[in-house]
């Protein structure tokens, strides 16, 4: 059964230049082989159960070739992805192989390549989940194709194939074609609160390459910690782009769409940020700073996860991206002061790793790609040697903390202690309100304070770990501050 899922059509003028987001669209081509096959080009030594199909014999080798099958989307955007999720019973990862051909018109066919096989995703021996493919948009047509090999040490194997589907998604097009680093200046918000001398380095917004919620986290409720170590990721795709925005709302709708859906079930999107090879840094995962990604074989707490878009096994790096990888991670080791040339333990993996790390450092994957992960030495060289980010000392004076407000909380975030500083110039009845982001109200006090400048401390414990907007009111006027409890 084909499951559709569409994307409105976005248009907005952002800092001089129009970004243009045809309608999107995600469909699937669902096969149950205990019941139906898909067209066949060739069936050899395969046949079909009521559990799905098997080799008719073990000992010998197996392949099963479909037929041309359409691409279910349109080609209307810069390229569609396609992914494949594949379950067996007994299945050995060893023996059986999973191939793709595409055709622009059913006749001539690409040679079979093997689906890369997604690695971020914990599952089981008889679940096969690949990683996203790029196909041009002039790919109209599709084939797959099962081989099994029952040579090597291990003998014979005994399984059955019993579902197959390929998801695709057609993005639409998110932002325009040769997008330098430069241009990010006119769309790039310094929204996050930092206690250094720099500020975060420029970057696309969420609303910007085309997400669907905007701004807002994508699940119900996102998690917070203080990060210690950054983990470094490749998307193994492609490393050429003429829309790196639509690659990035495809690698959301990869991770987000329900499992039953074609997707991976996530939240949001697994990374916290990434980065094309022009240097471009795109926000990710909604909530903002210190919000807890998807991107670490379950041990995401503790961490901030970063994607170089591209493959970086037997390909180096851009210049500009490395650069703006060392100028983010020298901006958030400062905000988290922590070390970039450490090693010390990360509790959500259970063992030290370097406060800079790649995805294998702790999983078993080649990501982020050999050439990319021997640059990471060089990179905590350069993060610790960066002389733009320095930690803002803390305030040592009620007048230093109010230096530009008559209000302010801190430390922000907290773990819900937290002291309000305010400054009133006539004697009132003042108010404190704690909203949640749909604005509803979660705590509350109201005292009598007399005139002049002072601090008290509160405690926010009992709130959930989250965003919120605090509002105090005094001397008859309101003042808001978004505040971040990470319990």
């Amino acid at each position: 059964m084909n499951v559709t899922r569409c994307l409105a059509l976005i248009i907005c003028w952002v800092g001089g230049m129009t970004l243009l987001q045809a309608e999107s669209k995600y469909d699937t081509l669902s096969y149950d082989f205990s019941e139906a096959l898909p067209p066949v080009m060739d069936n050899t030594n395969f046949i079909q159960t009521p559990k799905g199909l098997t080799p008719f014999s073990p000992e010998s080798p197996a392949i099963f070739s479909t037929g041309g099958l359409q691409v279910p989307v349109s080609t209307a955007g810069p390229f569609v992805t396609m992914n494949a999720y594949v379950t067996f019973e007994q299945r050995d990862p060893l023996k059986i192989l999973l191939k793709y051909s595409t055709s622009t018109d059913g006749n001539s066919w690409s040679a079979f390549e093997a689906f890369p096989e997604f690695d971020h995703l914990e599952v089981g021996q008889d679940t096969f989940v690949s990683n996203l493919v790029y196909l041009s948009r002039d790919v109209q047509f599709v084939r797959f194709e099962i081989l099994y090999d029952p040579t090597g040490t291990a003998g014979k194997s005994v399984f059955f194939l019993k579902n197959l589907r390929l998801d695709f998604f057609q993005p639409g097009s998110i932002s325009p074609s040769g997008v330098t680093l430069q241009d990010t200046n006119s769309i790039a918000e310094q929204e996050l609160d930092s206690v250094c001398s720099c500020m975060i380095p420029n970057y696309v917004k969420r609303t910007s390459w085309g997400n669907p919620d905007g701004q807002d986290y994508s699940g119900s409720q996102p998690a917070y910690a203080p990060v210690t170590h950054s983990i470094i990721h490749h998307s193994a795709g492609s490393n050429t782009s003429n829309d790196w925005g639509a690659v990035v709302l495809s690698i959301w709708n990869f991770h987000t769409a329900g499992v039953g859906s074609g997707g991976r079930g996530w939240d949001d999107i697994g990374y916290n940020w990434l980065i094309d090879p022009n240097g471009i840094i795109y926000e990710g995962r909604g909530g903002g700073n210190n919000v807890v990604g998807a991107h670490f074989c379950g041990s995401n707490t503790g961490t901030m996860g970063v994607c170089l878009l591209g493959t970086y096994e037997n390909t180096s790096p851009t210049e500009a991206a490395l650069t703006s990888l060392k100028d983010l991670l020298a901006w958030k080791f400062c905000d988290s002061q922590n070390d970039p040339q450490a090693t010390i333990n990360l509790p959500s993996l259970g063992q030290s790793i370097p406060t800079i790390s790649g995805h294998k450092d702790g999983c078993s994957t080649l990501c982020p790609g050999a050439l990319l992960h021997g640059e990471l030495p060089q990179i905590r060289q350069a993060v610790a040697a960066d002389t733009t980010c320095e930690s803002i000392s803390p305030p040592t004076s009620i007048e230093e903390v109010l230096s530009s407000s008559d209000f302010r909380l801190y430390p922000n975030p907290s773990n819900g202690n937290i002291t309000i500083a305010y400054r009133q110039a006539i004697p009132s009845m003042n108010r404190l309100v704690i909203r949640d982001m749909q604005g509803k109200i979660v705590w509350t006090r109201s005292w009598q304070a007399g005139a002049g400048t002072r601090e008290e401390d509160i405690t926010l414990s009992s709130i959930p770990s989250g965003i919120y907007v605090a509002q105090f009111i005094i001397d008859q006027m309101a003042h808001n501050q978004k505040i971040i409890i990470q319990n």
